[in-house]
């Protein structure tokens, strides 16, 4: 009986083929784990066939089959997604006991190419299981998909928001990963400095299409700083910024190391693309900020695609030093500055489809 086992073995072995694994593929894997659509085998060893995609009638399924380490780290995933319209795409955890939604939906409507990251906590991912991402449509909406075994540290001062620092060095505001939430941002004051909202958003802009935000501003506003996130910009284009009908010359788009799960190259595309949020920051001179009402035009450079915007903030140093610009104390009125809502947006987009601040 042993003759015609090693002959099997010798025929495998000169066709370059090896025996079928018996039961499921786990990633346990110390090291962190990319996997990606367009090399689904790239991984080694066990992690090679840990991912699975099943397709049913309305949804697919995308699922790794995971080990959590017993040592009590946390696992951090990011994912990379196509959106589709009207569709969804949520996440869960299952194991042999439950099945536990850590996410309602992933799309947040602000690009066709998304990325979102989460850091879950030891004590949901109990035992051997399944991570799973359902969504609608006939193929699986995963690109890529990051996953690492981390340390969380989570860092946070009373007037910084909380990061979270990675095992790997990156830093990740917290409320984007589902630690705390998202909140509305706020103004805040530190001395003669102001960094005020001007628009929480979302705020989404059609191809070559110009929104319009207003700033009420008190004392005498010297320089300034403008902030903003944007998803859907490509990186060859840069936003025109015009204040108070001056441009601005240096707006600059932040790029990410190319480590990022978030660079994608299309099929038959020699442009790539970037999945998820990016800050754009611009230096605004003295003089082009004045006290009362200041208005803002931000041009989408893009005339085939869209982008969306939020958090756009705007830093101003005060020349005069006015005091009323000191944290008010409690019985005092609220400050006369104020950083009012946008009086109206030209070239917002008119679908029904609408971009909205995620509640997870």
């Amino acid at each position: 009986m042993a003759f015609p086992v090693l002959f099997l073995a010798m025929v495998f072995c000169l066709l370059g083929l090896s025996p079928a694994r018996a039961g499921p593929m786990v990633w346990e894997g110390q090291e962190p784990w990319r996997w990606e659509a367009n090399r689904p085998n790239a991984g080694s060893g066990s992690d090679a066939g840990a991912v699975e995609i099943f397709r049913t009638v309305n949804t697919v399924l995308w699922q790794a089959r995971l080990r959590p380490p017993e040592d009590g780290r946390a696992l951090l995933l990011t994912v990379v997604f196509k959106e589709s319209q009207g569709g969804f795409a949520r996440l869960m955890w299952k194991n042999a006991t439950e099945a536990i939604t850590l996410c309602g939906n992933l799309y947040e409507g602000a690009a066709p190419w998304h990325q979102r990251s989460f850091l879950i906590a030891p004590n949901t991912l109990s035992g051997p299981g399944r991570l799973l991402i359902e969504s609608t449509g006939d193929s699986s909406v995963v690109e890529k998909a990051d996953l690492a075994w981390v340390s969380p540290a989570i860092y946070a001062t009373a007037s910084t928001p909380a990061l979270f620092l990675s095992d790997s060095g990156r830093v990740i505001p917290a409320e984007e990963l589902g630690v705390a939430g998202r909140k509305i941002p706020s103004d805040v004051v530190r001395g003669r400095t102001v960094d005020a909202v001007l628009d929480p958003g979302p705020i989404h802009l059609d191809a070559g299409q110009t929104v319009r935000l207003f700033a009420s501003i008190g004392g005498i506003p010297g320089c300034a700083r403008l902030d903003v996130e944007v998803a859907g910009l490509p990186s060859i284009f840069r936003p025109k910024v015009e204040i108070n009908g001056q441009p601005l010359d240096e707006v600059n788009l932040e790029i990410p190391g190319l480590e990022d799960p978030g660079y994608i190259r299309l099929p038959g595309s020699d442009e790539g693309l970037f999945a998820g949020w990016r800050k754009v920051t611009a230096y605004v001179p003295s003089g082009f900020l004045k006290p009362g009402e200041n208005r803002l035009d931000w041009t989408n450079p893009d005339f085939r695609n869209g982008h969306t915007l939020r958090r756009a903030r705007l830093q101003i140093l005060f020349e005069d030093g006015s005091p009323r610009f000191s944290p008010p104390v409690p019985s005092a009125p609220p400050p006369p500055v104020s950083v009012g809502r946008p009086d109206f947006r030209l070239g917002l987009s008119s679908r029904g489809t609408g971009v909205e601040l995620r509640s997870e």
